[in-house]
């Protein structure tokens, strides 16, 4: 049984989804990620990637630095 924190969290992302693709926009959280890491932001880059991926901080920090 899902608690209500997660859904209200399945409702927000349904609607973002739906606002994206009304505004036409091309979102690709990867590509957000290879940007910062390669401007050298590796901290804003982790974070990205853990915040859509749902990895743990050494997994995360292993990719970005893969990246850049």
């Amino acid at each position: 049984m899902l608690t209500v924190n997660t859904q209200t969290l399945l409702r927000m992302e349904a609607k973002l989804d739906v606002l994206i693709k009304h505004l036409k926009l091309d979102f690709n959280p990867d590509e957000a990620i290879q940007k910062l890491a390669k401007k050298g932001d590796k901290i804003g880059a982790i974070k990205l990637h853990r915040s859509f991926h749902g990895s743990g901080l050494a997994d995360a920090k292993r990719r970005v630095e893969a990246m850049g």
